[in-house]
């Protein structure tokens, strides 16, 4: 304990003093947060705007949205010593003229959002524009102040923190109402950014309330970006070896207020799904197969790493990405982390895994990428069930043969993939990337200017086949037996295996 006098009787007299200044501004930002809510109810063009973003009258109560009207000075009709008050200025709340040195509200023609502390408490707000107006940012947050600090505070975690402790996962959008539609879609693990890249701070602050975080980005190439500065925040800070971070990007030109008007929740939860895994991201985007083909190219991925890895703090994780990514460039742990360094992994090589089967379906993947054109042949009645797990990359090949000028080669599709690499998300794109590494047999036939209609002949009947033998299967596990369709089937069966012979 420190000693009484003089020198500890101020110090408590200034905690004291910044204590109830916070207490003051806090007491200013739920008024004014009041306020607002209640000009909600009131004004029927911020209404009809919430109306149209598909937000209920029951999300905006349990974010207490508000309004603020049109007009300078309303917050007069709140605080009496609206002209004077420090504590306004102090909160953010109002602004000064330059030329006039008038005073005048922060936050016009705005729907509100109130930003509550992890405990509940009003601490700055959030404004979206209602109208067009070119001269006026679109989104206006509470400066910097005692109490509120973007590069901390996340929107919604508030109301949030309960259902991320118990599903163990928190998901990380990039704006308020994204936020406002995946928690009004069941998603209530849902916090966002206020304006900001995802922080060290705020990562400390979903440490501590869960082991799996998923970010969840647009996927143009700003949404990329912001996941490139968040991958190397969190590679940075993270302390928890157990965290689990992945990375879940939409489709281009939509927002889960979209998806979630177009295609359902389940839309969403299959995008969250299939989200990348941290260290697969980071693999994928530095030295994937396509990208490292070349000594210069292994040589700037080299660099990237190495970088990487000097703010990298020692663990169980940065062992294992050290070694992944040795295997991945063919370098030596000293080349990635440097000679000198302290912190330099001592990674033995790992023996090469015996190479996993190649199933059908993954051998017609390789096929159908190297020649879309035989998507053609695909009858309607069996499109519900061929090549179901690949169904987003069939979609893409299906898209990009229709807009090809002519006969489209395997080097147009992996052309157009690299062009359009976002619209293949998670499991997809990886299956793409290894459907379209070097092929023996496939890759010799075409070089000699061969065709591959045998090889589609042989799987399409094998995989037809594969599915006839799970419907017999499925059938005869039914209470009521059809024999008749079942005998049906494994004629059918019979039939496809001659053929398969001859």
């Amino acid at each position: 304990m420190f000693p009484e006098g003089p020198q500890n009787e101020n110090y408590k007299k200034k905690s004291q003093e910044v204590t109830d200044h916070k207490n003051n501004l806090k007491a200013c930002l739920l008024q004014a947060a009041r306020f607002y809510k209640n000009q909600l109810s009131t004004n029927n063009s911020a209404i009809l705007y919430l109306k149209n973003r598909a937000i209920t009258g029951k999300t905006a109560a349990k974010f207490h949205l508000g309004f603020s009207p049109d007009g300078w000075q309303n917050l007069e009709k709140v605080f009496e010593d609206y002209t004077n008050s420090s504590d306004l200025l102090d909160a953010g709340l109002v602004t000064v003229s330059e030329n006039s040195r008038k005073r005048f509200d922060r936050f016009r023609k705005r729907i509100i959002f109130p930003i509550f502390s992890k405990n509940g408490e009003v601490i700055g707000l959030g404004g979206r524009l209602i109208t067009t107006d070119k001269d006026t940012p679109k989104y206006l947050n509470s400066p910097e102040t005692i109490l509120f600090s973007k590069n901390i505070e996340l929107y919604g975690l508030c109301q949030a923190q309960k259902s991320i402790g118990k599903l163990g996962r928190s998901i990380v959008v990039e704006g308020y109402f994204d936020v406002l539609s995946l928690h009004q879609a069941g998603f209530n693990e849902t916090v966002a950014t206020l304006g900001t890249a995802f922080s060290p701070n705020h990562l400390a602050k979903l440490e501590q309330l869960t082991t799996q975080i998923i970010f969840m980005f647009d996927g143009d190439n700003a949404g990329k970006q912001a996941a490139w500065r968040s991958m190397l925040t969190a590679l940075h800070h993270f302390k928890k070896q157990e965290l689990m971070i992945r990375f879940a990007f939409l489709p281009k030109d939509q927002d889960p207020d979209s998806i979630l008007r177009e295609r359902g929740a389940e839309a969403i939860e299959k995008i969250l799904s299939e989200a990348l895994p941290l260290s697969t991201w980071v693999l994928e985007t530095i030295c994937s197969p396509s990208s490292t083909s070349s000594v210069e190219e292994r040589t700037v991925a080299t660099k990237k790493f190495r970088e990487i890895f000097k703010k990298m703090t020692p663990g169980i994780f940065k062992t294992q990405l050290t070694r992944e990514v040795c295997n991945r460039l063919g370098c030596s742990t000293e080349e990635i982390l440097g000679k000198n360094n302290q912190n330099v992994v001592r990674v033995k090589p790992i023996k090469k895994r015996p190479k996993t089967e190649i199933t059908a379906e993954f051998q017609m993947l390789k096929v159908l990428i190297r020649n879309p054109a035989y998507l053609e042949k695909i009858k309607i009645d069996d499109e519900s069930w061929f090549l179901k797990e690949y169904s987003p990359i069939l979609a893409f090949l299906k898209e990009t043969l229709k807009n090809a000028d002519t006969t489209l080669g395997f080097d147009g599709v992996i052309e157009e993939f690299n062009k359009k690499k976002g619209d293949l998300m998670g499991t997809s794109f990886a299956a793409f990337e290894k459907a379209s590494l070097k092929d023996p047999v496939l890759d010799d036939i075409l070089s000699k200017g061969g065709e591959l209609n045998a090889e589609f002949d042989f799987l399409l009947t094998t995989l037809k086949i594969k599915e006839l033998e799970h419907l017999t299967s499925k059938l005869s596990a039914e209470p009521n037996i059809d024999g008749k369709k079942i005998k049906e089937l494994r004629t059918e069966i019979i039939k496809l295996k001659n053929a398969q012979i001859k």
